[in-house]
């Protein structure tokens, strides 16, 4: 596992198993900060580490996790559907996942390795080996497949 300081992991072992049933500790994925409530996925995705990104519908503010919101959001930030999540030299990717109702549930960032860093809710950043790695229980699947060019001056 990581070398962070067990009081800071709130991505326990029993948090693990019942909600991330493909991440197996010291094997596929590592915990790379502590957790906090100060972003979640949608920001950490799009490079911002001091924001909570999540959509409001109506004036009751229910949120709106419909995936198209969380695809046109990123398509509006500069990013575009591919079809494929190979890293490639220069290009940033992400990879959008969803429930079986098509509800958004959690975004993705690739990492130049051609690895993944998904931020978990309010609990840890993790770096993941595959996409798969925090496939079903909670997250769904990825149903989409962005990406956007870095500019490299």
């Amino acid at each position: 596992m990581a070398s962070l300081p067990l009081h800071t992991i709130k991505l326990n072992q029993a948090n693990i198993k019942r909600h991330f049933p493909n991440l197996v500790p010291e094997g596929n994925f590592k915990y790379t900060s502590p957790h906090t409530d100060e972003y979640n996925c949608v920001a950490w995705a799009s490079a911002i580490a001091d924001e909570w990104i999540q959509f409001i519908y109506d004036e009751k503010g229910n949120y709106d996790i419909n995936v198209r919101r969380y695809i046109n959001y990123f398509a509006e930030i500069g990013f575009a559907p591919i079809d494929n999540s190979q890293p490639e030299k220069n290009i940033l990717k992400i990879a959008i996942y969803a429930d079986k109702s098509n509800d958004f549930t959690h975004v993705a960032r690739q990492l130049p390795s051609g690895k993944w860093t998904s931020k978990i809710g309010d609990w840890e950043d993790i770096e993941h080996d595959t996409l798969d790695d925090i496939a079903g229980g909670a997250y769904g699947k990825p149903v989409t497949i962005m990406a956007q060019k870095i500019n490299i001056n």
